[in-house]
């Protein structure tokens, strides 16, 4: 079984404690926030996304960069049919959602609703503009049809760039920095299920998945291995990766699912790291896929993005489950 297996057993066999934290000789509520958890751990930036409307700014409560909120871009049209792309006519975002909740041990905690719209932060600073070693949190929700509406991506953040690498010409494909995307499995397949998804720019090759391992059933689990598919629910994703130990980890949580089914780990690809922005909610660096145009703002996210966390470091496994149990469980 996975180390997530056992790092949430207790979760799942003592049930009944879930809302308390034992002090001494008795049970005390705790008292800290997801947010307080999070900024305990340093990230270089942490967007909560819980603005008001007319609100021009997410604030970063790590201190700069903020971001530049945009809320009423042009239309976003879905362009070639090979990018698998979705139009928005009436682009823009909702601010102060709770119904659905983002974070369950708070639900009166808002989260900005995605509908074209996005963030847009200046990553041209350290250490944004230079993440080798580095974690990405977020929680999501998606909410496009997820049975019917199959074939499109939608980016939950990206920082993409284009580098010029040695006697080349200017690249027309984004090949630097690493996106969040929930996308078919397979492209080529209009049945293909959604899955969550690592994009990484690898240089000379463009922009590329990192896919996942192979992935087994845990022996004596009757539940079988989902993949790193995507549900409409309330949604854990993190995303590690180290460049000199070559690794990379995609983690997801969510309320349904199983425990022996969240962690991923990812077959590591050739990385050259960004220097431009980091957008959330949107990929304003043109497509996944060819024809290559530039610039092109594509693969509008919809749904709640809330929570948005980057560390310049490789967060453990311990980290981050304590991370998911006070977003779902606040023991």
């Amino acid at each position: 079984m996975t180390d997530w297996y056992f790092l949430f057993a207790p979760i799942a066999v003592l049930a009944v404690l879930l809302l308390f934290r034992f002090v001494g000789c008795t049970f005390q509520a705790s008292s800290a926030t997801y947010a307080e958890i999070i900024e305990d751990v340093t990230p270089v930036v942490f967007f909560l996304l819980r603005e008001t409307p007319g609100a021009t700014v997410a604030s970063n409560e790590m201190g700069t960069p903020d971001g530049v909120i945009d809320s009423t871009p042009p239309a976003i049209d879905a362009g070639h049919p090979s990018w698998h792309s979705t139009e928005v006519d009436r682009p823009g975002l909702d601010f102060g959602v709770t119904d659905p909740p983002l974070i369950q041990t708070e639900p009166s905690v808002a989260a900005i609703r995605f509908r074209g719209g996005s963030v847009q932060v200046s990553a041209s600073v350290p250490p944004l503009n230079n993440l080798t070693e580095f974690t990405v949190e977020v929680l999501v929700h998606p909410e496009w049809d997820l049975i019917s509406g199959l074939g499109n991506y939608y980016c939950v953040l990206e920082s993409a760039d284009f580098v010029q690498v040695g006697a080349q010409p200017p690249p027309q494909q984004k090949n630097a920095g690493f996106g969040i995307y929930a996308g078919p499995d397979d492209p080529g397949d209009p049945a293909s299920q959604y899955f969550w998804q690592v994009w990484l720019g690898v240089g000379e090759d463009g922009f590329e998945r990192v896919f996942p391992m192979p992935y087994v059933d845990v022996p004596g689990n009757p539940v079988s291995n989902p993949g790193p598919n995507v549900t409409a629910e309330p949604t854990y994703l993190a995303f590690t990766f180290s460049q000199t130990q070559g690794q990379a980890f995609l983690y997801i949580y969510t309320p349904n699912r199983d425990i022996d089914y969240t962690t991923y780990a990812l077959n590591p690809l050739p990385y050259l790291q960004a220097s431009n922005a980091l957008s959330i909610g949107i990929a304003p660096q043109g497509p996944l896929f060819p024809p290559f145009l530039g610039a092109t703002p594509l693969y509008p996210f919809e749904g709640l993005i809330g929570n948005v966390a980057i560390y310049d470091k490789v967060l453990d496994e311990s980290t981050l489950r304590d991370h998911v149990i006070y977003a779902f469980y606040n023991i």
